[in-house]
């Protein structure tokens, strides 16, 4: 219908065992699931707090990289149906010639970067890996140039050496995806080794939450719905600063974050996320107090009120409107009279569907475009 009378979409706990089920158990029981309490030897699948990562102490002691480990999956195909993973015979091995002497690492990143905009977020944060790996080795280059020149302008004087190697900026690589059916470790997929052989790093260890939580800096990259359902809750709650990924769409949690209180706010194609980086680092206090935030939030969610407050949000309150809206229309009403009650003149039923199996409708309006959202926006930007 024309007039949004309600909305077509809410944002609910999604049917995953840590969202969903946890909302059903506490419907069921009154009791807070294990998955927002916090981890320990009885509870290893809570969430992990900064007083679960040993060894770190204060916000000096994380290591100044933006992470991630994750799955390759696909990226909101039916919006952005031309965003892909890159193919590297056609995208990397191509575009180089290894006759010349060129530095293949070098050569391949530079290669990645022409594709840049055509690839699915998660792969975007691989060139930026990539690309920080060669800025790193190249700063480590002038570094022991300049400690080679000062040894030879002062040669009776000692000179400490230092074997410490530039760190870069981001971290972003796979751990696993999808081969033959299951989910496989990339070290064990050709596909994955080609871009590591080449410098572009694709493919690496897999961490646990606790190997996460020494890292200064998180980022919950987007999957097939545009989000990632379990990597922002869980990300709030470790000691570094979250750089949430914004796409157009969202999850349930989202909507009790609050920009620059609980995360930093990057774009979707991930264009801004260096300068957030920068920004963070220039900004140590503000970013610790943002990353505190985070934390408090998601602990907050294994209290009983916080996870009370969040079920009646979220679960409670939702299905309330839709069984309290119900109303019958008395027998031999026509429904089309008392919706146009409701719309006034130009409210109108544009289709008629039977709902017994796919392709049932029938148009009851010439005049209305029924195309799909994502072919009306290819349309409009082509």
């Amino acid at each position: 219908f024309r007039q949004p009378l309600f909305p077509t979409m809410v944002t609910m706990p999604m049917p995953q065992k840590n969202h969903l089920s946890c909302f059903h158990y506490f419907a069921l029981h009154g009791i807070i699931c294990d998955y927002y309490l916090q981890r320990s030897p009885s509870n290893p699948q809570g969430l992990v707090f900064p007083e679960n990562i040993e060894g770190v102490t204060s916000w000096d002691d994380l290591i100044p990289q933006v992470v991630w480990r994750g799955t390759d999956f696909s990226y909101l195909h039916k919006l952005f149906p031309r965003l892909r993973p890159p193919d590297f015979d056609m995208d990397v091995a191509s575009q180089i010639d290894l006759s010349d002497k060129v530095d293949k690492p070098t050569a391949a990143t530079y290669a990645m970067r022409q594709v840049y905009d055509e690839l699915i977020p998660r792969w975007k944060g691989v060139v930026l890996t990539a690309e920080a790996e060669r800025e790193a080795e190249q700063l480590g280059k002038e570094q022991r140039r300049r400690a080679r020149a000062q040894r030879r302008r002062h040669p009776d004087e000692e000179h400490r050496e230092t074997q410490e190697q530039p760190v870069p900026w981001a971290n972003i690589k796979f751990a696993g995806a999808m081969y033959m059916g299951k989910k496989t470790a990339t070290p064990l997929i050709q596909y994955y080794q080609q871009f590591t052989e080449y410098g572009i790093p694709a493919s690496g260890e897999g961490m646990s939450l606790e190997d996460l939580g020494r890292y200064r800096y998180h980022i919950d990259l987007g999957g097939g719905g545009g989000t990632t359902w379990s990597g922002t809750l869980e990300k709030l709650g470790l000691p570094g600063l979250l750089f949430h990924h914004v796409t157009p769409t969202g999850d349930y949690l989202h909507e009790k974050l609050v920009p620059w209180v609980h995360y930093v706010p990057v774009k979707a194609d991930l264009s801004d996320l260096r300068e957030k980086f920068d920004w963070a680092e220039s900004h140590p206090e503000m970013a610790r107090q943002i990353s505190d935030n985070a934390t408090e939030l998601a602990r907050s969610w294994g209290t009983p009120e916080g996870f009370e407050a969040m079920f009646r949000d979220f679960f409670e309150s939702p299905l309330r409107q839709i069984m309290e809206a119900y109303q019958p229309l008395e027998q031999g009403s026509d429904w089309r009279k008392e919706i146009a009650l409701m719309g006034g003149e130009e409210l109108r039923p544009v289709l008629q569907c039977g709902g017994y199996h796919q392709h049932d409708c029938d148009r009851l309006a010439d005049d209305i475009d029924f195309r799909s959202v994502h072919d009306r926006d290819v349309g409009m930007s082509t």
